[in-house]
């Protein structure tokens, strides 16, 4: 360990190890313009159930403590989530607003100090823009450091698998009707 000398008293005390010092993860956010509705797709993210089917890393996920109340809809999402041969379980509070057009995550608990999230849906034309924030820390350092380097990967890589789902669900919808709307 190297060692460095405290001016103060002349004695020594080990240095600040890189992997000791905090990671402050950068926030990160995509932006798309989809040509579907804007209830769709808030629905869609708000399906978290089926995560596990067009998520890779999702194995598994769990919905409790449903509630809705004033157009909102509120719950516990409880995910075992897989990648490099890591196993982790997390859980986050998940709200659904959909008066706002909006689907809201945040921590409940597992390997971050912190973990937030937002979609937003915006009407655009005969679609949508949609806005997604990330907002996250590993409790671990050595997780932390991998993590801040891909960042705005993973927030792309979210991204685009909700756009895949997207178009497997809605696109053929589209083709046949002409537009998807609120009511499909």
């Amino acid at each position: 360990m190297r060692m460095r000398t405290l001016r103060s008293c002349g004695r020594r005390a080990p240095k600040a190890s890189p992997l000791r010092e905090k990671v402050t993860m950068p926030k990160v956010s995509v932006e798309r313009r989809l040509p579907f509705a804007p209830e769709a797709l808030r629905a869609l993210v708000a399906d978290v159930r089926a995560y596990p089917r067009f998520i890779p890393w999702i194995k598994a996920m769990r919905v409790s403590d449903e509630r809705e109340q004033a157009g909102a809809r509120a719950f516990l999402a409880e995910a075992i989530v897989g990648f490099m041969g890591l196993t982790e379980r997390f859980a986050t509070y998940v709200t659904e607003d959909r008066r706002a057009q909006t689907v809201a995550v945040r921590l409940a608990r597992g390997p971050f100090l912190r973990l937030e999230n937002v979609w937003r849906f915006q009407p655009a034309g005969e679609g949508a823009v949609v806005h997604f924030s990330l907002d996250y820390e590993f409790k671990n350092p050595l997780l932390g450091a991998l993590a801040q380097a891909n960042a705005e990967r993973a927030a792309q890589l979210i991204m685009n698998a909700f756009v895949r789902e997207a178009q497997a669900r809605f696109a053929p919808a589209i083709a046949a009707n002409g537009a998807l709307s609120a009511a499909e």
